[in-house]
């Protein structure tokens, strides 16, 4: 970054200065979280990876998040059910901002015993 006072003259700076365009894509995964927390959630959009410091805000609980292969990662932490404000963060800024919903999720499996090769079935829905 080059700074002026009169247009002409210009000094160095130490700052580093990163651009990205606020009109920016992203894509998100999963949008439905479950109320025990643990889900990871991936965010793939442009010049996350240029950010110095990333975090993942869950409604009030925020979390690091990392980037590896143009994807930011982060874990939820366990959330009541309903929807969720869910923010990413780049040092104190608002990247990305968009709403998940929370709800608690029961498992069923059949059979619940078998010998090797046995398929298992998985039903999931809300409890």
């Amino acid at each position: 970054v080059a700074v002026t006072v009169n247009g002409v003259a210009f000094g160095a700076s130490a700052a580093t200065f990163t651009y990205a365009a606020t009109n920016a894509t992203y894509e998100l995964r999963p949008r439905r979280l479950a109320t025990k927390g643990g889900t990871i959630v991936q965010v793939r959009g442009p010049h996350l990876e240029l950010a110095p410091s990333l975090a993942c805000r869950f409604g009030v609980y925020e979390v690091l998040a990392s980037v590896k292969e143009g994807a930011l990662a982060c874990r939820a932490p366990p959330l009541e059910v309903g929807s969720v404000a869910f923010r990413v963060m780049s040092d104190g800024r608002v990247v990305y901002d968009t709403q998940l919903d929370v709800a608690s999720i029961s498992f069923e499996a059949s059979p619940t015993l078998g010998a090797n090769g046995t398929l298992v079935h998985v039903d999931a829905e809300k409890a």
